[in-house]
């Protein structure tokens, strides 16, 4: 999120489980590398990249449930997620959220951001 000074504030944000699923990977690196992999029940993983070193709140083998805190965002001045659902061949798939707050504050449902827009969850 932007301030009205400009100023990117959500580096410390808290990063939520997506889905209930499984933690079958926790890359603890730098900010740019700082990485969770989640199965989710339907057997698709999800990629979760640009936590803050040392934030994690699971580890590997843990079952996680939806809006459950999995760590907080890195990158001091950028802070941002990246987030992407595999199929079985390794290919991005595309998503809708149940529920998010747009750049201009509305409440969206069953849709996605705009492209290169800020928005919150849940």
């Amino acid at each position: 999120m932007i301030d009205d000074q400009g100023k990117n504030i959500s580096y410390n944000s808290p990063v939520y489980a997506p889905a209930d699923g499984e933690i079958t990977h926790v890359g603890d690196g730098s900010e740019d590398l700082s990485n969770l992999w989640l199965k989710m029940k339907n057997g698709l993983p999800v990629g979760l990249v640009h936590f803050k070193p040392g934030s994690f709140t699971v580890r590997k083998g843990e079952r996680v449930i939806a809006g459950q805190k999995l760590g907080v965002l890195g990158i001091p001045g950028n802070a941002h997620l990246h987030m992407h659902i595999f199929n079985e061949y390794g290919a991005n798939i595309p998503y809708l959220f149940k529920s998010f707050q747009d750049h201009k504050g509305v409440q969206r449902k069953n849709a996605h951001p705009e492209h290169g827009t800020f928005y919150t969850y849940p």
